[in-house]
């Protein structure tokens, strides 16, 4: 909620702050310094507990205090049912599609086990590389949700869809440099988890496919936060599951295991994936049938209706 008023960094340092406290908290109860008890696993979780609670307060006072939004004890218990439907309108396609990628995760690594460990723990291994540039995409989608979000609150449509494909410009381009960083620095970076020969010469070869693969990925999750944002959940959630179930799984195991590509094939399905997604996102984008599905109305198109 804080996030969708613009202000990201306030809720970044909040989140900074609990994690500080959070590692502190498991300092003092697994080490017990100055004789503070050890309580183990379970000090753990009390310091994760409280730091979340902490994290939690001073949120509800950027809530208030930054953000002007003030949150009531009877909100919690009266419902507006318009209100709930324009959630669920929103939330319930972007959990599905968060729920399809979880379980494509799950059988696409029980794909890779069948290959063996070496292969698996390759796979792991280039992911913790590549985390950081998929994380970048991420971000990035998040920012320009939000933009796109208030844009189209503000009935400014148009400017909308002109800044998303300005984000896909600027996005593709940062992904592009941070994945030449990576990727320069490969077989280093490999080193840091393995030191088997295969391991490592697989794993730079993925890295290298990732300049076909992170430019998908962006591309695929700017669109899909940008049709969230603008009440098109549903298009985007539509094409997900879909194109995960009745085309990446399917391709994922003919190429990686029946026909025996192994790790390499199973990579090459990820980036079809990606660009297929981002493409059939890109052309629902460009229909702009997205416009008429804004959950916020002006109050001039709503005395017109």
């Amino acid at each position: 909620m804080i996030q969708s008023h613009g202000l990201t960094r306030q809720t970044m340092v909040v989140t900074i702050g609990m994690n500080v406290l959070n590692i502190f908290g498991n300092y003092l109860f697994i080490y017990g310094p100055g004789g503070f008890p050890k309580l183990g696993v379970v000090g753990v979780a009390i310091s994760t507990a409280f730091a979340q609670c902490v994290g939690l307060a001073v949120n509800l006072v950027l809530l208030r205090k930054a953000a002007g939004v003030y949150i009531r004890w009877n909100d919690l218990f009266v419902w507006s049912r318009e209100h709930i439907g324009k959630v669920l309108r929103v939330g319930v396609p972007s959990s599905a599609v968060s729920l399809s990628y979880s379980a494509n995760q799950f059988v696409t690594t029980a794909f890779i086990s069948s290959l063996g460990a070496s292969v698996l723990a390759t796979k792991i291994y280039t992911q913790n590389i590549m985390f950081f540039v998929m994380i970048l995409a991420v971000s990035l989608g998040r920012g320009g949700q939000i933009i796109v979000g208030q844009l189209v609150g503000a009935g400014q449509r148009e400017e909308a869809y002109k800044q998303v494909i300005r984000n896909l410009i600027r996005s593709e381009l940062i992904t592009l440099a941070a994945v030449a960083v990576l990727t320069l620095f490969r077989q280093p970076l490999m080193k840091l988890f393995t030191t088997d020969p295969d391991i490592i010469a697989m794993g730079a070869a993925l890295l290298l496919l990732s300049f076909l693969l992170e430019p998908g990925r962006n591309f695929n999750v700017i669109l899909e936060r940008s049709l969230q944002a603008a009440g098109d959940a549903r298009s985007a959630m539509i094409v997900s599951i879909t194109v995960t179930w009745l085309f990446s799984v399917p391709l994922t195991y003919l190429l990686g295991i029946y026909w025996g590509y192994g790790l390499y094939g199973i990579w090459a399905a990820f980036i079809a994936d990606e660009w297929l997604r981002g493409i059939l996102l890109w052309v629902r984008w460009r229909s702009k049938a997205w416009q008429r599905k804004a959950l916020v109305q002006l109050r001039s198109e709503e005395q017109a209706l």
